[in-house]
Parts: structure tokens; sequence; C-alpha cells
């Protein structure tokens, strides 16, 4: 199987830390160490973001933006 993993959010704007940054991914990762793992960590263009959402078989996320293109794309997936 095939997943994609935003892993992290923008700083917000006073230059903190998301609340939103998952403190176990390595936990998870390791769970899930049998899959193809691709991890988003830059801000991708459309094109190349809508075809990293359609080859993954499921999504993994930090927010609601992947989640909705996700299922507007017919992606099954889930925002921790």
């Amino acid at each position: 199987m095939k997943i994609l993993i935003q892993q992290s959010a923008q700083k917000l704007r006073n230059g903190k830390e998301s609340p939103k940054n998952y403190p176990y991914w390595e936990e998870l990762l390791d769970l899930l160490k049998d899959n193809e793992i691709i991890k988003i960590d830059r801000i991708y263009p459309w094109e190349e973001l809508i075809k990293m959402v359609n080859d993954c078989d499921f999504f993994v996320s930090v927010d609601s933006f992947l989640q909705h293109l996700g299922w507007y794309l017919g992606k099954k997936g889930v925002v921790i």
C-alpha cells in the first residue's frame, strides 16, 4: 500500500510551532513500515500535489486541507 503522509503544519504567524503537529510520527511510521511512505515535506505546485494524492492508496494528514483534497479526489484518509 502506498501511503501519503503530511507530517507537519506550517509554523504559526508568530513563528511558534503549530499545535497541529503530531508528536508521535516516528511511532506511527514504525507501525506502517511495511508500506511505501511518501512524505509531503514542503509546499508543492497544485498539479504535483494532485498527482501525489491520486497515486496514493491512503493519506494521513495533520490538517484538513489534504483531507478535503483527498476526499474530493476519492481517496481515503485520516486527519490526526
